[in-house]
């Protein structure tokens, strides 16, 4: 679910669905990991330093919400200031995991208020932490199809031989994957699963997807 609208017209869709006889499965893709996690990671740990009169720069395209401070003021009760002053690689990954919950607290609380249901909640990070190999196959079978080529340094997805306005990037000249590989891997995963006919309900800026 991209937004609000969202959650109220798939859910909407799933109960015809169902009232005409389909087998239906509700299911949240969670973007949990990537460059938005990190950032979101950075804002929670500048708050948690603030509260205790340290200055760590919050970052100017994170997170600058009440809640995060929530979140830091939380990690101060449990830990007092055993993060303070360490390197990233020692926090990062544990301010991502208490952002992270907190946000998706806050999502299951607003479904529940619209009454929206979600029988499977997939997330991101499964297809880096749990899954790379599933990515790995995925860009592989593409390459075998020819469907792949690098050019600066990236790896591109032949997109406009389906109609689409322009290629897109499946690994950035960094190395790192952008969303749609893990999307690609995801959808992948749905077919595998045994789910044979899906219906997709994307954010404002994934129209491309479409095509």
């Amino acid at each position: 679910c991209g937004h609000a609208r969202g959650a109220a017209w798939g859910d909407a869709l799933c109960r015809l669905l169902e009232e005409a006889g389909y087998n239906v499965t509700r299911e949240y893709y969670v973007n949990d990991a990537g460059h938005q996690i990190d950032m979101l990671a950075e804002s929670v740990y500048s708050r948690y330093c603030e509260l205790f009169g340290v200055e760590y720069p919050l970052p100017e395209n994170g997170y600058h919400a009440q809640d995060i401070v929530e979140v830091a003021k939380s990690i101060k009760e449990k830990d007092g200031d055993k993060w303070l002053n360490k390197a990233a690689d020692v926090w990062m990954e544990y301010f991502k995991d208490e952002g992270i919950e907190m946000k998706l607290d806050a999502i299951s609380k607003d479904l529940d208020l619209f009454r929206v249901h979600f029988d499977v909640w997939t997330h991101e990070r499964f297809f880096y932490q749990n899954d790379s190999e599933r990515i790995k196959k995925v860009i592989q079978d593409l390459t075998d199809k020819g469907l792949t080529y690098e050019q600066d340094d990236a790896l591109w997805f032949r997109s406009t031989q389906f109609g689409d306005d322009k290629d897109r990037v499946l690994k950035k000249n960094t190395g790192l994957l952008t969303y749609f590989t893990p999307d690609i891997a995801n959808h992948v995963y749905k077919f595998e699963r045994g789910f044979d006919t899906l219906v997709n309900l994307w954010g404002a800026d994934h129209h491309s997807y479409v095509t």
